[in-house]
């Protein structure tokens, strides 16, 4: 299998919010032949659908064409399309006359390394809401502006370098030197895109985030890039669903990308929604399986989200004997109090197919007197009952504006992925039969 991970970052650097990863997704999809589903429509074997909820979360999923509900389940990837960020209030300028400059009023988004967002270049982006010929419709659209959040210099703040806090609402806010209205900038963009007049009042309502305009580089055979927690993770699995052969499976194999992990997964786009149980039902419906707790005793779920790779200059800071290192191979994650949902069934399964393609497998533990952090698995998990395993591609700088990552990783994981998608999981109590289609 060719892995060409440019393709990938190059779908990041478009995705510049959750709105626009889940337009990339589904332009990549309809070119890989799945055509859009509503609920309702009729679910054929052997054919691909994607499904989207509220612009920012889509589902994408293939139905085996000799599909058995006693032989068969679902192979599926969860992911997030959200990165921590900024998000703009409503009424947000605050235009300074005597220095020329608009201040955007802002509100953080999930748990972000504040300082990595100062003397950065910055677009605002998102989804907006216009009364349009007495319909309120929908506009996924960025503002053709650039705005920065500034330092203090040094010479005015000589602690700086003391470990200053940032105050989120008065020192964090982007800034433009020129008198701006955001609303009358939304009108100007739909109007030009419409080719009709839409005036400043006619803007009903948006979701509008800051994003870092900067574009990837390298670095050896590492990568750098905004928004590779977890937009890597969201286009490795839907570029491993549309490669070669995946279809041949008679396993149900889905990807589901979901907004708002950043902020705690409680919302409509969410993973705690009813989002993904109702696209299972919908399936499990159509295909009229009658037990289908038996499908879900042959599924697997990967929850895949970034994994902390040893930083080089902060070594202490990893486990002492699970040390994780880019472009060392794709990473299983695990914690005792199930802040990860991993168990050591899921992980055999997962090193039982990376041992038929010959992919390496690291395991990642936090040290036990630093917390945890956790994922959408432990969630799904929960609600849908079937088993998960939470893996992720390494990386540093974690929640940083620029995030790294290793080119190998990303190779190896969509490699995995791919034969994963491949697999077939029989449950029959105590064993597992798993079998990798690859003709």
């Amino acid at each position: 299998m060719n892995v060409n991970v440019s393709n990938v970052v190059s779908e990041i650097e478009k995705s510049v919010t959750a709105y626009h990863a889940v337009c990339t997704a589904k332009e990549k999809l309809e070119k890989s032949g799945f055509k859009k589903y509503d609920f309702g429509d009729k679910i054929e074997k052997g054919s691909k659908y994607f499904i989207t909820r509220d612009d920012s979360s889509i589902i994408a999923f293939i139905v085996g064409k000799d599909f058995s509900e006693e032989e068969n389940g679902f192979n599926i990837v969860v992911t997030h399309n959200d990165s921590p960020g900024f998000k703009l209030k409503y009424n947000p300028e605050i235009y300074d006359e005597g220095l020329g400059v608009t201040k955007l009023n802002v509100e953080s988004y999930g748990g972000g390394i504040w300082h990595t967002w100062l003397d950065r270049e910055l677009g605002v982006a998102g989804r907006v809401v216009v009364n349009y010929n007495n319909k309120l419709v929908k506009e996924v659209m960025e503002l053709d502006k650039t705005f920065v959040i500034p330092s203090l210099a040094i010479h005015i703040e000589r602690s700086i370098n003391e470990g200053k806090k940032f105050n989120l609402q008065n020192e964090m806010m982007p800034v433009i030197y020129e008198k701006l209205n955001v609303k009358e900038e939304i009108a100007s963009a739909i109007s030009q895109k419409r080719k009709c007049y839409v005036l400043p009042d006619d803007v009903f309502g948006y979701d509008l985030f800051l994003y870092s305009k900067s574009k990837s580089f390298s670095s050896g055979n590492v990568f750098s890039c905004p928004r590779i927690d977890n937009l890597i993770s969201t286009f490795s699995a839907i570029e491993s669903l549309c490669s070669e052969k995946v279809e041949k499976s008679n396993s149900i194999k889905m990807v589901a990308a979901f907004d708002n992990e950043e902020v705690g997964s409680l919302s409509y786009a969410g993973a705690s929604s009813t989002f993904l149980s109702e696209v299972l039902e919908q399936i499990t419906s159509q295909l009229e399986c009658k037990n289908v707790k038996r499908v879900y005793d042959n599924s697997l779920i990967i929850s895949l989200d970034g994994a902390h790779g040893m930083h080089p200059n902060y070594k202490e800071k990893s486990d002492p004997t699970n040390k994780v290192v880019l472009n060392c191979g794709p990473v299983i994650k695990q914690h005792a109090s199930k802040h990860y949902a991993t168990d050591g069934i899921g992980s055999s399964v997962i090193k039982y197919i990376s041992n038929e393609v010959g992919i390496p497998l690291q395991y990642f533990f936090n040290r036990s007197d630093i917390p945890s952090g956790s994922t959408i698995g432990t969630l799904l998990f929960q609600s849908i009952g079937i088993r998960v395993v939470d893996m992720g591609i390494a990386q540093l700088a974690m929640h940083s504006i620029v995030e790294t990552a290793g080119i190998k990783d990303v190779e190896d994981t969509i490699k995995l992925l791919a034969t994963f998608f491949k697999t077939e999981i029989k449950n029959c109590g105590d064993s597992l039969e798993i079998n990798i289609v690859n003709d």
